[in-house]
């Protein structure tokens, strides 16, 4: 996260992808030269907290793996043909007063 606004006092602790509200994970598979990306999101909002959009951009390639309702616990997941070890990713997520955005770069490890 690099910003945040707020209408009142907030407190916010900055925690790994694993134990975000948005969780987020990603898998590489290389077949015959060419990597294709997977990214799993998952909704760790608690009860009542419903992300209703999703969406991954690769390389100016945009990826919807939301549209609709992604309930707390529920996870998400889309695939991105034909990426570059290292090139960033962008997701942005939204739903009920929330928008969340973040950055990675793709891990081929």
């Amino acid at each position: 996260m690099s910003s945040v606004a707020a209408d009142r006092d907030v407190q916010v602790a900055v925690v790994d992808d694993t134990r975000a509200y948005v969780g987020f994970a990603q898998e590489t598979e290389t077949t015959n030269g060419t990597t294709n990306l997977t990214v799993t999101v998952t909704n760790r909002f608690p009860d009542g907290s419903t992300l209703t959009t999703a969406e991954l951009t690769v390389d100016g390639e945009s990826t919807v793996l939301v549209n609709g309702a992604l309930e707390p616990g529920e996870p998400a997941s889309g695939t991105v043909e034909s990426v570059e070890c290292g090139d960033p990713v962008t997701l942005l997520v939204s739903g009920d007063g929330v928008r969340i955005r973040l950055e990675r770069a793709i891990d081929c490890n």
